[in-house]
């Protein structure tokens, strides 16, 4: 049966039609305790029914919700007896390409929605994106981050309307500062979420109810400082929060075909989008770094580098024992690189499902 610590019995079929499943999916998936998609039932429950946030736990023939918060961790049985492991969140780099895509259902959206739904569902969200890039650091620490419209023409009129009114976290931001010291990092007030952000997320997580907090790119640093703080920011995969960057491997507006999304792509953006998933693959973050060696691909691909730096925060905050997938792998408009690439902490000896291999700003 179904209860609350308190005893209090749950009716199955009322669990199920709230959920919108069948009761046998409910059973199916009750013993998988450690499953993301249980995660998700409990949290969908919680905001239909308004019972207290807990996790299931299997208990011979009980399965209890505790009524408590308590520390993120995951249940799993071996040999009859309750162990606990800690939860560690994925990381992940989104090819944002066009911010058209806030407006459209396409292969990457639809991969975007996927991704966010093969996880638990964060706490908190941290986002650096290329589009915010500053003199020294800043992390946004407003309870509620504007909806901020940084593009222009020859984008569709009704992109300009769109909202994500996701509230902010202050605390992940003072944590994120602390994390990042010696770095000065500035408390902003003043920025909020730009597209890099706000056209991912509105597809990935559309509720809008996750807080989320952007950290700005300094790019007077070296690529390598980039990888340097995403490693102080790994502890935060065990506090709940998802580290997300937005970018594009290969990006160069002058050369886009903006009429035709599925113009066929350049040969140098194909060499170079495949050097670099190869250095991914490889756990190559230097060779990353040094991606100017790559001459006239490079140079191409990359004209300015605010949209590779966010790939090194999610490379930082990688672990060795993640597993890593490819979820979306194609261009659009001649020379933006799709690519998405999620990191994940291998659970109990088993891989997590996936495509796996071993102010100044405009």
């Amino acid at each position: 049966m179904l209860c609350f610590a308190s005893g209090e019995i749950i009716n199955l079929s009322n669990f199920a039609l709230s959920l919108d499943i069948s009761q046998p999916t409910v059973k199916k998936y009750m013993g998988i305790v450690e499953g993301t998609f249980i995660w998700r039932m409990l949290r969908s429950y919680e905001k239909k029914n308004g019972c207290p946030f807990g996790i299931i736990i299997n208990n011979g023939d009980k399965i209890f919700m505790l009524s408590e918060k308590l520390p993120r961790c995951r249940q799993s049985t071996c040999n009859g007896f309750m162990q606990t492991e800690q939860s560690i969140m994925p990381v992940v780099f989104f090819g944002h390409g066009s911010p058209a895509n806030a407006l459209e259902d396409n292969e990457a959206t639809q991969a975007w929605y996927r991704i966010a739904n093969s996880m638990e569902r964060p706490e908190t969200i941290l986002c650096i994106s290329a589009h915010w890039y500053t003199r020294g650091s800043a992390v946004t620490a407003m309870e509620k981050p504007e909806t901020i419209h940084d593009f222009g023409w020859p984008l569709p009129a009704p992109l300009f309307d769109l909202q994500y009114p996701a509230p902010g976290k202050p605390e992940l931001a003072q944590r994120v500062r602390e994390l990042l010291a010696p770095v000065p990092v500035q408390m902003d007030q003043a920025w909020g979420l730009d597209h890099g952000t706000w056209s991912v997320l509105i597809k990935a997580y559309p509720e809008a109810e996750i807080p989320v907090v952007q950290l700005s790119l300094d790019l007077g640093k070296p690529l390598h400082r980039h990888y340097e703080l995403g490693q102080r920011l790994r502890p935060l995969r065990r506090e709940g929060i998802l580290i997300m960057g937005s970018g594009n491997i290969v990006h160069n507006l002058a050369l886009m075909d903006w009429s035709n999304p599925a113009a066929p792509c350049y040969d140098w953006a194909v060499r170079f989008n495949n050097r670099i998933k190869g250095h991914i693959l490889d756990n190559d973050p230097q060779a990353i770094c040094e991606y100017q060696r790559y001459g006239r691909d490079a140079s191409l691909a990359v004209p300015s580098a605010e949209h590779l730096c966010p790939l090194l925060y999610t490379l930082g905050a990688r672990e060795e024992t993640d597993t890593v997938s490819i979820e979306t792998d194609f261009f659009a408009h001649k020379s933006l690189s799709m690519t998405s690439v999620v990191f994940r902490h291998q659970v109990s000896g088993n891989r997590e499902q996936g495509t796996e291999y071993e102010n100044m700003s405009t």
